[in-house]
C-alpha cells in the first residue's frame, strides 16, 4: 500500500499559515491585554476561534487535507455538549427529572410572588444562564482551536516556531512585571491602577500572572530540548551535553531562551505569589524526574539547580525580605489558606444540592452565596479551586468528563515521551513543566478560567494531541495508494465549518456585551460623581446614569447586575429628586407621595423579574421586599427580606434590611444575629 502524502498546494499553505497567524495574534494580545478578561478580549477568541476552524474546514474540503482523530475529542466535546444543554430552556417536567434540585429551585424562587405572566414553561438547568452561555461561547472556542491546531502542528519546524514565539511573549510580559517592580509601579502600563503595587506585569492579579509564566517557561525548555536534538540527531543526552553545547559558537538563541527562564523564574517571585513559586519547584521537580527516567536528558537536577541559583542571586538585588516574608505565611498554612478553606467548606454543600448535572458553569457567583456560612465580606465569583468549582457548577458528569479527557491527555503524554521517535516528542517533556505547576496551582486558585492562561493550556494540549492524533485515511483501491476518508472530511466540515459558523453567530452578543460594559463603566464613574454634586446637578447626573444603565439593559437583558442597578435607579432618582434620605417624609405633599408609589411600584417589578435570570441572587428580593414593606403595604414583602439576607449573606445591604424587619416582627434574636453578620461581613 502507498501511503499518500497531503496535498501542499498553495490554497493548503495558505489556510496554514493564516490559522498559525492568528494563533500567534491571539497569544500575544490576550496576556498584554490584562489576561483577556474583558469582553473584547472575548470577541477576539471566538471571532480567531470561527476563522480558524472555517480554514481547517476549507483545507480539508477543497485542499482534500487529511483530517486528524484523536481520542481527546470525544470528551471534549462531551463536555461543550454538557455546558450547551445546561443553557438551554427545557421544558419544566423534563428540567425536574433532569436536574430536580435546579427545578425544585426556580419553581421555589418564581412561584412566590408570582410573576406577571405567570410561571415560565421552559427553565434552564443552570441558575444563572447568562454565565453559562458566556462560557459555551468561550468553551467552543478552545474546543475548536485544539482540533484545528491538532491538525496544524504536527510538523516539528511548525511547532518550534511556536514554542519560540510563546518564551518570546512570556518573558516581554516577565520583563514587565520586573520593571514594574524595580520602578514601584501601582498601575499596569503606569496609567492603568489595580488597587496595589503592579508586580504582575499585564495581568491584573499575580497568581495569574505566575500561572502564565510557568506555561511560558515549560515553552522556552521544550524548545531548547528541540534544539539540542536537531543538533545532534540523538532524542536521549546527558545535561553535560547541553552545557556543552551552550559553549559551541551560533548559540544565541538558546541563551536568550536561558535567560527568559531566570527571568521569568526572578518575576514569578518578586510578583509575591506563594502558590506560583510553589508551583513552579513542583514543575521543575516532576520534570526533572521525568527527563531522567526517560533517559532524554540525565542529570537535570543540576541543569534546573543552576538556574534556580541564577535567579536567587539576582533576586538579591532586587529585594529578597518582602518574598521571604511573603512565603513565610506558608508556616501557618491553617491562617495562609482559611478564606480558601471556608470556600472550599461550604462549596461542597452546594455540590451535595446539585450532585449530577451541577449548578450551571458560569452560575458560581449567583448562587454559592446562599451556601456560604463563613463571615467573609464580598461576594465570592469563584471557587479558588478549579476542580470544586468544576465539581459545583458542571457536577459529576462533568467532572467526569474532564477526568476521562485529563487521563486520554495523560496516557498520549507519556506514550511519547516513552517512545520518542521525533524531537517533537521530546519537546513534550519540557511543556509538562508549565502543564504540572498550573495543573497544582489550580487547587488555590481559578487561573485556569483566566483567557490567557487557558488559551496557552489548550496550545500545548493541541500539542499532545497532534503527537497522538492518527490521519483518517482509506485505501484508494485504483493505485493502491491511501487518500483522506470521506469520513474525515465529513468530520472537518461539521467541526470547522458547522462549528465555525455557529461560533461566528456569538459574535454580536459579545460586540453587545462590549457596548455595554462601556455603558456601565460609565454609569459607576457618574455615580461616583452624584455624591458630591449639588441637588440641581445630581439630578442631571441620575438621568444620565439611568441613560446609560438603561442601555446596558438592552444590549445584555440576561446581566443581572444590571437589571439590579436599573431596578434601583427608578426609584432612587425620584426618591432624591422629592426629598433626601434624612427628610421628614411626612412634609411630602399627596401628590409627590403618590409619585413615590408608583416609581416603588416600577422599581419592585423591575427587580421581581430579575429572578428570571438569577432566581437565588438576593439583593433583588431585598429592594423589592423593602419597597413593598415602607412604600406599597405588602406585609409579605418583609419575607422577601429575610430571604435576600438568606440568599447573599454576604452583602451587608441586605444583612442590615433583614436585621430592621426582624426588628419590627418581634424577632430581637434573629435580628441581633443579623446585625452581627452585616457587621463582620463589612458594615461600618
Amino acid at each position: 500500500m502507498t501511503e499518500r502524502a497531503d496535498t501542499n498546494t498553495p490554497a493548503t499553505r495558505l489556510c496554514d499559515n493564516a490559522t498559525e497567524v492568528l494563533l500567534l495574534a491571539l497569544l500575544g494580545w490576550l496576556p498584554l491585554a490584562f489576561g483577556g478578561v474583558l469582553p473584547l478580549s472575548h470577541g477576539l477568541i471566538v471571532a480567531g476561534a470561527a476563522l480558524a476552524g472555517l480554514l481547517l474546514g476549507i483545507k480539508c474540503t477543497v485542499g482534500r487535507q487529511t483530517f486528524r482523530w484523536s481520542p481527546i475529542y470525544i470528551p471534549l466535546f462531551g463536555f461543550v455538549g454538557l455546558v450547551n444543554l445546561q443553557g438551554q430552556p427545557l421544558p419544566f417536567d423534563w428540567l425536574s427529572t433532569l436536574a430536580h434540585a435546579a427545578g425544585e429551585q426556580w419553581h421555589a424562587m418564581l412561584s412566590t410572588p408570582a410573576l406577571a405572566d405567570g410561571f415560565p414553561r421552559l427553565l434552564p438547568i443552570s441558575l444563572y444562564p447568562q454565565g453559562t452561555q458566556q462560557d459555551l461561547a468561550l468553551l467552543t472556542a478552545g474546543m475548536i482551536l485544539l482540533v484545528a491546531l491538532t491538525n496544524l502542528y504536527h510538523s516539528g519546524r511548525r511547532t518550534a516556531r511556536l514554542l519560540g514565539w510563546i518564551a518570546a511573549i512570556g518573558g516581554s510580559v516577565a520583563l514587565l512585571g520586573l520593571l514594574q517592580t524595580l520602578l514601584g509601579a501601582k498601575a499596569i502600563y503606569w496609567t492603568v491602577p489595580v488597587g496595589h503595587l503592579a508586580t504582575a506585569g499585564s495581568f491584573v492579579h499575580y497568581g495569574h500572572f505566575a500561572q502564565f509564566l510557568n506555561l511560558s517557561i515549560g515553552c522556552a525548555l521544550a524548545l531548547l530540548l528541540m534544539r539540542l536534538a536537531q543538533r545532534t540527531g540523538r532524542l536521549q543526552h546527558h545535561a553535560q551535553e547541553m552545557l556543552a553545547d551552550l559553549r559551541q559558537p551560533g548559540r544565541m538563541v538558546n541563551w536568550l531562551l536561558l535567560l527568559m527562564i531566570v527571568l521569568s523564574m526572578l518575576a514569578i517571585a518578586v510578583s509575591r505569589s506563594r502558590n506560583g513559586l510553589l508551583s513552579m519547584c513542583i514543575g521543575g521537580i516532576v520534570v526533572a524526574i521525568v527527563l531522567h527516567r526517560t533517559r532524554i536528558l540525565r542529570g537535570t537536577g543540576w541543569l534546573l539547580a543552576t538556574m534556580v541559583i541564577g535567579a536567587l542571586i539576582s533576586l538579591l538585588f532586587l529585594g529578597f525580605d518582602p518574598v521571604y516574608e511573603r512565603m513565610a505565611t506558608l508556616e501557618d498554612p491553617a491562617n495562609a489558606f482559611e478564606g480558601r478553606g471556608w470556600l472550599i467548606r461550604d462549596s461542597m454543600s452546594a455540590f451535595a444540592t446539585h450532585p449530577v448535572l451541577g449548578i450551571g458553569q458560569g452560575a458560581f457567583e449567583y448562587v454559592f452565596p446562599m451556601f456560604d456560612t463563613s463571615f467573609r465580606g464580598g461576594r465570592a465569583q469563584h471557587a479558588e479551586n478549579f476542580y470544586v468549582e468544576l465539581l459545583v457548577e458542571t457536577g459529576i458528569v462533568g467532572a467526569g468528563l474532564m477526568i476521562a479527557l485529563g487521563l486520554l491527555v495523560g496516557r498520549a503524554w507519556w506514550q511519547r515521551l516513552r517512545q520518542q521517535s521525533r524531537d517533537a516528542d521530546i519537546a513534550l517533556a519540557g511543556l509538562l513543566f508549565g502543564v504540572t505547576a498550573v495543573l497544582f496551582h489550580a487547587s488555590t486558585d481559578f487561573g485556569l478560567r483566566i483567557p490567557a492562561v487557558a488559551a496557552l493550556v489548550t496550545v500545548i494540549v493541541a500539542l499532545v494531541s497532534a503527537r497522538a492524533s492518527r490521519p483518517m485515511l482509506i485505501n484508494s483501491g485504483k493505485d493502491n495508494a491511501v487518500r483522506p476518508s470521506r469520513r474525515g472530511i465529513a468530520m472537518a466540515a461539521m467541526i470547522g465549518i458547522g462549528g465555525g459558523t455557529l461560533l461566528a453567530l456569538q459574535i454580536p452578543p459579545i460586540i453587545a456585551a462590549y457596548h455595554a460594559d462601556h455603558h456601565w463603566r460609565a454609569a459607576k464613574a457618574l455615580r461616583a460623581d452624584t455624591a458630591e454634586a449639588t441637588d440641581e446637578r445630581q439630578q442631571e447626573l441620575y438621568e444620565q446614569q439611568r441613560e446609560h444603565v438603561a442601555a446596558a439593559v438592552k444590549l445584555m437583558p440576561g446581566h443581572v447586575e444590571y437589571r439590579l442597578r436599573h431596578a434601583w435607579l427608578r426609584w432612587e432618582q425620584p426618591l432624591m429628586k422629592l426629598t433626601s434620605y434624612q427628610a421628614d417624609l411626612s412634609q411630602l405633599s399627596d401628590t409627590e407621595i403618590a409619585e413615590l408609589q408608583t416609581a416603588a411600584e416600577v422599581a419592585q417589578q423591575l427587580a421581581l423579574e430579575a429572578r428570571r435570570i438569577a432566581p437565588t441572587y438576593g439583593l433583588p428580593w431585598t429592594l423589592a421586599g423593602q419597597l413593598g414593606v415602607q412604600w406599597l403595604d405588602q406585609p409579605e414583602a418583609g419575607d422577601w427580606i429575610i430571604r435576600g439576607m438568606q440568599l447573599s449573606p454576604e452583602s451587608p445591604e441586605a444583612c442590615l434590611a433583614a436585621a430592621r424587619q426582624l426588628l419590627e416582627q418581634g424577632d430581637d434574636a434573629a435580628a441581633t444575629a443579623a446585625f452581627h453578620r452585616a457587621i463582620q461581613v463589612g458594615t461600618s
